[in-house]
């Protein structure tokens, strides 16, 4: 049974679901805060991190942007702070967010991975 439902942005297509849900955060995490003129404070700063050392406490921090940014702009998913994480790839010049949510619907537990080039 189709719970969510959604049109992808890069293919003609129907997302549903799981799918739906993904996008949207990636939307909201892609969006810089102040960059949408009459929404202003959609989005997330997560850009500020990306030339940071990451070290515990910038991990941290970013988990807190994600968390905050999801939490607001995402009703259909509560985020699981103690499974998530932050981390980089300095030889790939990437930050990565490990983000760990259910969704509050179906109760379906996930993990997405999105990396963000420096």
């Amino acid at each position: 049974m189709q719970v969510f439902s959604d049109l992808d942005q890069h293919n003609p297509a129907v997302l549903t679901d799981i799918h739906s849900i993904k996008q949207h955060i990636l939307n909201i995490l892609t969006t810089r805060k102040r960059s949408l003129i009459f929404r202003s404070d959609f989005g997330s700063n997560l850009e500020d991190y990306l030339f940071e050392l990451m070290d515990s406490e910038t991990s941290l921090a970013v988990l807190s942007e994600v968390t905050n940014a999801v939490g607001r702009w995402e009703p259909r998913v509560e985020v699981d702070f103690a499974n998530s994480r932050a981390y980089s790839d300095p030889d790939k010049h990437t930050l990565w967010v490990e983000l760990a949510f259910t969704v509050k619907k179906t109760g379906e537990f996930e993990k997405f991975t999105i990396g963000f080039a420096r």
